[in-house]
């Protein structure tokens, strides 16, 4: 008996430990994503902020036109980076959990699948 209780033990650990570096191995991923799309959008706002001190110092008509254009291309990015850092989020939230229901309903496996 003793020693089912120490396989049984010995196994609750060890995939504990699994679902443990799993975790952190996603979470590390989720990170350097963030990091990335964060490195990306400073690059351009670096380029917007540079480019519009550079035609500042010049005159003409074309010149209005130009600083506008970089300034909506900055607020767009702006934007576009914020909905898709939203949509990763809520992907990373939801999208699992209903991958899972409809692996539950459409799975061979559907019947070994208990839930409470």
């Amino acid at each position: 008996l003793q020693t089912l209780g120490m396989v049984v033990t010995f196994a609750t650990v060890h995939r504990v430990s699994l679902a443990w570096t799993r975790y952190w191995e996603a979470l590390t991923s989720v990170h350097c994503m963030y990091s990335k799309w964060g490195d990306a959008f400073m690059q351009f706002a670096t380029f917007c902020a540079c480019d519009l001190e550079k035609l500042k110092s010049f005159d003409g008509i074309d010149v209005e036109s130009k600083i506008s254009k970089l300034e909506i291309a900055h607020s767009d990015a702006q934007k576009y980076f914020s909905i898709l850092s939203a949509i990763a989020a809520s992907e990373i939230y939801d999208g699992d959990v209903q991958e899972m229901d409809a692996r539950l309903h459409t799975g061979r496996r559907s019947g070994q699948i208990t839930r409470r």
